[in-house]
């Protein structure tokens, strides 16, 4: 081959795959809709649940100092041993037989019977901590009668009756 025929072989692979690149590059494409924005609906609340009954208010976060200092006594109904409570301020730790609990305490003694709602911060019970208990105490003389329902129970005791799920102290200040 002669040093032209090179070259017009050479030219002729160039012509062809420039074509080859014209006409895949160049295919019509159908061009995309403009997307529309998305329609607007108005969206109606969901169907409220039949009403329950309403929750009991919490007492209000008052400090109790005639609960102030240390009290000493018996769970009733429960195991055998000595329970001691000692309060300052809004906080409560309750040491007994097998537990004991670091609670904040919340009461309000302008009702009959005072309430009180314990906000268990710890606890040796793992299932008990971070759950608030919702109670009732009472005082006479230098005694103190608390009943406390199952934390996280929506129940206040309504008296100073042990139950299946209120538990009830009478301790003596000491």
């Amino acid at each position: 081959m002669t040093q032209k025929e090179n070259r017009r072989t050479a030219l002729v692979v160039c012509l062809v795959f420039a074509g080859a690149i014209l006409l895949v590059g160049c295919e019509k494409k159908k061009p995309t809709p403009p997307q529309k924005p998305p329609e607007k609906t108005s969206v109606k609340p969901a169907a409220k649940p039949a009403a329950k009954p309403a929750p009991q208010k919490p007492a209000p976060q008052t400090i109790a100092t005639e609960l102030e200092g240390a009290w000493v006594g018996q769970e009733l109904n429960g195991p055998p041993g000595d329970w001691t409570l000692k309060v300052s301020g809004k906080h409560l730790d309750a040491t007994g037989p097998d537990q004991s609990h670091k609670i904040t305490l919340l009461v309000s003694s302008d009702t009959d019977p005072k309430r009180a709602d314990l906000v268990i911060q710890e606890s040796s019970d793992p299932d008990s901590a971070g759950k608030i208990a919702l109670g009732i105490y009472k005082i006479e003389a230098n005694k103190l009668t608390l009943a406390v329902g199952s934390p996280d129970s929506k129940e206040r005791p309504s008296s100073f009756e042990p139950g299946d799920s209120t538990r009830v102290w009478v301790l003596t200040k000491k």
